[in-house]
């Protein structure tokens, strides 16, 4: 493992307190596994950073991106499907005066999910959520802080997306 890993840094964004020591080697385990299968977090992201703040406008924050690449992102398990580059599309950086609602999900004409790296370390992904072939993931309590976002592409074919961040409840 080099200096610098996303396995031997996940300590750093485990938030201790938050996680029990069981989802903290889930966590661990969890980045082990996106590291094999190419998905990199400490990459610079494809799009950039975005840094919003609980009660941002406007509501929802979009964004195309084109969805795909070379990383297996089903070999993260559970909802993980599809390929996505090494580096994130996006970095979120989150901030919040507490616990707060907050959904990411992703639109396009094709097959398409989504991998998500938390503030503290574990791995969410989806697929279909948002119906029509849509990924969506609500997260009804997200904290602040760091959130490494990819939209993979589920049928193997590459597709333009747009990316979505929202606190609405309506959406």
């Amino acid at each position: 493992m080099s200096e610098g890993s996303p396995i031997r840094d996940i300590g750093s964004k485990i938030l201790s307190g938050i996680l029990s020591p069981s989802q903290e080697r889930q966590a661990v385990a969890q980045t082990q596994v996106a590291v094999r299968a190419g998905l990199n977090y400490e990459l610079a992201p494809n799009y950039g950073t975005v840094q919003l703040r609980q009660g941002f406008e406007p509501d929802p924050w979009t964004l195309n991106v084109d969805s795909g690449g070379e990383a297996n992102a089903e070999s993260l398990g559970g909802e993980c499907v599809g390929t996505a580059t090494a580096a994130p599309d996006v970095r979120l950086q989150y901030s919040t005066n507490g616990s707060s609602r907050l959904t990411i999900a992703a639109t396009s004409d094709g097959d398409v999910g989504l991998v998500i790296n938390l503030p503290d370390g574990r791995w969410i992904c989806d697929d279909d959520s948002g119906g029509d072939l849509d990924p969506m993931v609500q997260l009804s309590s997200a904290r602040a802080g760091q959130y490494d976002i990819w939209v993979s592409t589920v049928d193997g074919d590459d597709e333009s997306a747009t990316l979505l961040i929202t606190e609405r409840e309506d959406f």
